[in-house]
């Protein structure tokens, strides 16, 4: 207890000088390389970076009155009211990442391994009224890094020449989400969003069987859509220790369209340049996504979430892979210390999670669906005094397969969330339940 309170000393102390670091520090990192970001938008983001990371990101069915719960829009409309002030809460999150690599294609066993650490996510969510919330973010969507040599052969030439080829880029998620309660049991919510990035791949060839100079081709994707989300949360009071609840969410297909610039430099003489649009760079998918959660004594909470999205008839296969229908699947558990008052409302000090999942991506190599199953613990706690909290979550797992000469990547993430919580007063007053 005293370290706890100590803790929260510092960081009310602190807090803005602490919250600039944090964001500035994890602004400008780097992906790990990945072989399988390659093909599409690379890895999309499967976790939602917020309270429930450390449950396996269970999270559809899941709600919380001071945390903003990402991966279902309806769980907005839950955060905690407070006669006639407006509810405002804040959200910044972070990650550190490390990836060991194995395989065949792994020629340097004393360097297969990678790190990085990124700023991930900034969040807001006001709430204007008892029955409505609106919260605005900017999250992750999906992420490629790779890099990898190989032989190309020469037309009619009969001999081959080394290529290194290098990508690297991002998407991301800017949303406005409008979420109503209905009752005290039902609400639901509509994101609105866009999604935008780049990807740039660099192709360096230098042999000179072809040229005495060294050969770059640079194509340049940039590349967005429009991006819309629903969700429903209704949870229902079996007797006076149990909740039970179910969410579900769809996300609806979205056709990204963009630029593609090609340049083909040879020493210093650029050979081609030209730019092109493209309307139908990659189509992403419907998303269909449930899950179900039960609460006793408002301490103890079960959740598991299942996901699918039919990628096989949207996106053109290749040689070697083929686009395939994904899904995914998370279970996780938490512990919250709360103290609950007479009149059945309680305050949280913190709280411990545990969780496991298990994603099959849409991308399959070789006959391989390539898979991603790990498992995550978590904790996390409040100020009693103000709305600052932090949460961390350990997330350790591996993708990949290292047969038929695949990577298998086993890796280890931790993921930081600080959050704050205030209240203004409304200038007009209104009537609660």
């Amino acid at each position: 207890m005293l370290l706890y309170n100590k803790l929260i000393l510092i960081m009310n102390k602190y807090f803005l000088l602490f919250l600039f670091i944090f964001c500035t520090l994890f602004a400008n990192a780097q992906n790990n390389n990945s072989p399988y970001t390659i093909i599409g938008i690379g890895d999309i983001e499967n976790g939602s970076l917020d309270r429930t990371a450390g449950m396996g990101n269970a999270s559809i069915a899941v709600w919380s009155k001071r945390n903003l719960i990402q991966s279902n829009p309806a769980s907005f409309a839950r955060l905690e009211d407070v006669p006639f002030r407006t509810g405002f809460n804040f959200e910044v999150s972070a990650r550190y990442n490390s990836v060991n690599y194995a395989g065949t294609p792994v020629t340097n066993a004393s360097d297969n391994r990678s790190t990085d650490l990124q700023f991930k996510k900034a969040c807001l969510a006001v709430k204007p009224k008892k029955y409505w919330a609106i919260s605005l973010g900017l999250v992750p969507y999906s992420t490629a890094n790779y890099s990898f040599g190989l032989n190309k052969d020469v037309p009619g030439a009969g001999f081959t020449i080394p290529s290194y080829i290098q990508g690297s880029g991002n998407t991301s998620l800017i949303y406005l989400a409008n979420s109503f309660a209905i009752n005290k049991h039902l609400s639901f919510g509509v994101q609105t969003a866009a999604i935008f990035g780049q990807f740039s791949q660099v192709e360096t060839i230098a042999s000179a069987q072809v040229s005495d100079s060294v050969l770059f081709s640079t194509r340049n994707y940039s590349v967005n859509a429009p991006f819309f989300k629903f969700g429903v949360l209704y949870d229902h009071d079996i007797n006076k220790k149990w909740n039970v609840a179910l969410g579900s969410t769809l996300s609806l297909k979205t056709q990204l369209n963009g630029l593609y610039d090609l340049t083909v430099i040879n020493g210093n003489s650029t050979i081609k340049s030209n730019e092109t649009y493209v309307s139908n760079y990659f189509t992403i998918p419907v998303a269909y996504a449930g899950g179900v959660s039960a609460t006793y004594s408002q301490k103890y909470t079960i959740a598991a979430d299942y996901g699918y999205q039919p990628w096989s008839n949207t996106n053109p296969s290749g040689l070697g892979y083929k686009i395939i229908n994904s899904n995914h699947f998370s279970v996780g558990g938490e512990y919250a210390n709360r103290m609950i008052f007479r009149d059945g409302t309680s305050v949280e000090k913190y709280f411990l999670q545990a969780g496991f999942y298990y994603n099959n991506s849409y991308l399959q190599i070789y006959g391989n669906q390539i898979t991603d199953v790990g498992g995550t613990i978590g904790a996390g706690f409040n100020s009693l005094k103000n709305g600052l909290g932090m949460s961390a979550a350990l997330q350790i797992g591996s993708r990949g397969t290292m047969s038929q000469n695949l990577i298998k990547e086993n890796y280890i993430r931790l993921s930081v969330t600080i959050s704050y919580r205030d209240f203004w007063r409304a200038q007009n007053k209104y009537k609660y339940d």
